[in-house]
């Protein structure tokens, strides 16, 4: 589990693109018709992991990665491929 702290949309109907940060209530609506690109998480480990390139606490997901089938190497011969993606579900709180 994490918990998510902001997310980035494209193809918002009337705004295109819409980042990270405050936005008006009727660019939150048009996210909800839009299609999600990044979602931002608060990092579970604190905020300064130089070893693994984090240094500011959050991590941004790419929707393409999440929701993307799970391939991994099973040894020189080939590959595997799971039969799920990384991310099934999510829940925004009320006013995201």
């Amino acid at each position: 589990m994490v918990v998510l702290e902001d997310y980035t949309v494209t193809d918002a109907p009337g705004f295109g693109d819409i980042g990270e940060g405050e936005v008006s209530d009727e660019m939150k609506a048009a996210a909800l018709d839009g299609k999600i690109r990044t979602l931002k998480a608060k990092n579970s480990w604190g905020k300064n992991r130089p070893e693994r390139g984090l240094t500011d606490g959050y991590t941004s997901f790419d929707w393409e990665y999440l929701t993307s089938a799970l391939a991994w190497k099973d040894d020189d011969e080939g590959s595997s491929v799971s039969y799920y993606t990384t991310l099934t579900d999510f829940i925004l709180p009320p006013g995201y």
